[in-house]
């Protein structure tokens, strides 16, 4: 399936559509809204999209945090087109963008329950299990130099 990829600029439309796609993936499930608390870094953090027949379906974003290490943050599908290898591109798609910014290792702080989308794209877990937002998550990581 055709699945193209944009860097969406911060406070854009797209940035505003994908805000809405994130909240229903990631927050509506669990009785809440995205708050100014889950937003307040996103300026520093570059958007990236897929979209299926021009359509948003998909989105992270990522920080390159110093020259060496990158953070891939607020991983979302579309529930509906989820379990079809869209999350797996996208992961990709944001592994190379960070290389090609001279990053050698990606964290993420996945849900617990993700924990086996994250091993399937190469990440290994590190560190504790801890609760955020009443969810069990693990930290992740992965060499990619």
């Amino acid at each position: 399936m055709p699945l193209e990829f944009n860097i969406i600029n911060y406070n854009s439309p797209e940035y505003q559509k994908a805000l809405r796609l994130r909240e229903d993936v990631m927050r509506k499930p669990l009785g809440l809204l995205l708050s100014e608390e889950d937003v307040k870094d996103d300026g520093k953090r570059i958007h990236i999209g897929g979209y299926y027949n021009d359509e948003l379906i998909c989105g992270c974003s990522l920080r390159i945090i110093h020259h060496k290490i990158a953070h891939i943050y607020s991983v979302f599908v579309k529930q509906e087109l989820q379990n079809k290898g869209f999350g797996q591109r996208l992961m990709a798609y944001a592994e190379n963008y960070a290389k090609s910014q001279g990053a050698k290792r990606l964290y993420v702080e996945g849900r617990k329950a993700a924990k086996n989308f994250y091993q399937k794209c190469g990440f290994s877990s590190c560190g504790l299990e801890y609760i955020d937002m009443n969810i069990v998550h693990q930290d992740m990581r992965k060499d990619i130099a």
